[in-house]
């Protein structure tokens, strides 16, 4: 059998949570876990070894923002996507990531498999979550 076709990096320092977000990587034939960080370091160790065809970070973390990851991502692998991970009503976080370079995001309440559906959405030309945003102006 050969490995899934879209590699995801996940970056969120709620021990949990990680676990949750890489178990819904997993579990999709279509996509493979590089790798789950804690930290901006670790994750941006991670993008100069290699680039993942999809970045899901979390935006507060222990020692800075997600949103340096993504700015890192944007600058190593422009070709691939970052999505973020929040809680229900965190619009202006959303907004901002947005800005950053961020193409879609997850809320951190989602099943696995609407995880998996949003990456390979993201994937597949579509906006997430994004589309939600329009609202906000």
């Amino acid at each position: 059998m050969g490995e899934a076709p879209y590699s995801v990096l996940i970056v969120e320092d709620d021990g949990a949570m990680r676990a949750h977000l890489a178990g819904a990587v997993e579990a999709h034939p279509e996509l493979s876990l590089l790798a789950a960080c804690e930290t901006v370091g670790d994750a941006i160790a991670e993008l100069e070894r290699r680039a993942p065809a999809v970045l899901v970070a979390d935006l507060e973390l222990p020692d800075g923002s997600g949103l340096e990851v993504i700015r890192s991502l944007r600058k190593r692998a422009p070709d691939s996507l970052a999505m973020v991970v929040t809680v229900l009503g965190d619009e202006r976080s959303v907004v901002s990531a947005i800005q950053s370079g961020a193409s879609g995001y997850l809320l951190k309440d989602e099943s696995v498999d609407q995880i998996g559906a949003s990456i390979l959405q993201l994937l597949g030309g579509g906006a997430g979550h994004v589309d939600d945003l329009e609202a906000l102006g």
